[in-house]
């Protein structure tokens, strides 16, 4: 395992040095309510109030091999885990619960990147709801959820080619989104097509749910290679987004970038960044894989799973580290990592359960709020 001091923060970024910890990963199953282990975790979020963690997944090969043969796909879920089982001990399996939700009878559920807002009132999570994947036709819709009891009803829903490839969504208001679109084409071999001279085409688009289910949707950046993951720094009100054709963690002040400029700090990284969190104190989690085109002759039956490579800066600090184990102890091509605590959780979109990254000494079951 390594644990090494990267270079990767613009100097409007920098602050006084400090020290990381090294990590100790190993696997977590994911048990779903009938004992069957989770996979395809492709993205977390932390729920702080009700203190548990939210699960988006389904199991992509299955999906695409019923959608091949002219099935009916398996569906996914949104599922809960307590945030309490992750943070002491070293657990080899939790258990999870499916998040109910209401009023989505007609919605065929593949959740991929999801966002939750918080402000204390109003809770709602976006979900970038992935209906096919294929070279020859990708849908997707764009939900919008509100939190109702222990579950979630549909507030929003929006539709078209505006949404076939987004990939990741970051809520900055209670009805408006900003999720990424990570390709142009939605079908007829366009998506293959770009996955292989990847134009730098893709970026951002903005959402806006009305309550009256009208929906308002307008372009914000489109000079990525391959758009991935976005969230919101509130502490400096930054919008990051990663490009992972690009290599490139992009720093957009928000306000700004609403105006209409798309001027950015770039931070580059070694391998191609996928899914980015923050938390409300402003550290930054995120996964990349190692040789991105590993993953691509994977996700066509051409090779092994790849490794896993995670990238954490706490606020306040100059540099990423990187933790980059031995194969066996994170699940495979990770697409999601997040703080809990002194402690990383860490999802892949393409293998089974949870990693779980404990450092070194006395932090080891510390309690970072």
């Amino acid at each position: 395992m390594l644990a090494a001091g990267l270079s990767l923060v613009p100097s409007a970024y920098a602050a006084s040095a400090n020290t990381n910890p090294a990590y100790q990963c190993h696997r977590v199953a994911v048990l779903a309510p009938d004992g069957t282990p989770i996979s395809g975790i492709e993205d977390l979020a932390v729920d702080q109030r009700r203190q548990r963690l939210i699960l988006s997944a389904y199991d992509r090969f299955a999906v695409q091999n019923a959608l091949r043969h002219g099935e009916d796909p398996p569906q996914g879920n949104l599922y809960v885990t307590d945030i309490a089982s992750l943070v002491k001990g070293a657990p080899d399996e939790i258990e999870a619960r499916v998040l109910v939700t209401r009023g989505m009878e007609d919605v065929i559920l593949h959740p991929h990147g999801i966002g939750l807002y918080d402000d204390g009132e109003i809770q709602r999570l976006a979900v970038v709801n992935r209906l096919a994947d294929r070279h020859d036709h990708s849908a997707a819709d764009l939900l919008l959820l509100e939190f109702m009891g222990d579950g979630l009803v549909l507030a929003g829903r929006a539709r078209g080619d505006a949404y076939c490839r987004a990939n990741d969504v970051t809520l900055i208001g209670p009805d408006t989104a900003i999720f990424t679109f990570d390709q142009t084409r939605c079908g007829a071999w366009g998506v293959w097509l770009e996955r292989i001279i990847q134009p730098r085409r893709s970026g951002l688009r903005l959402t806006r749910f009305g309550q009256d289910g009208q929906v308002e949707t307008k372009t914000l950046v489109s000079d990525a290679a391959f758009a991935n993951g976005v969230a919101l720094d509130k502490t400096t009100d930054t919008l990051l987004m990663t490009a992972s054709r690009d290599g490139q963690i992009r720093h957009y002040p928000l306000q700004a970038l609403l105006s209409g400029e798309t001027d950015f700090a770039a931070v580059e990284v070694d391998g191609g960044p996928d899914n980015i969190s923050v938390t409300g104190q402003g550290d930054i989690s995120l996964t990349a894989h190692p040789v991105p085109f590993d993953l691509f002759l994977y996700m066509n039956g051409l090779g092994e799973l790849p490794g896993s490579r995670v990238l954490l800066r706490r606020a306040g600090q100059d540099d990423f580290i990187m933790i980059d184990p031995d194969a066996e102890e994170l699940p495979g091509a990770a697409t999601s990592a997040v703080f809990l605590g002194e402690r990383v959780v860490v999802s892949s979109a393409w293998d089974e359960g949870l990693g779980l990254c404990v450092p070194d000494g006395p932090q080891a079951d510390g309690d970072r709020k």
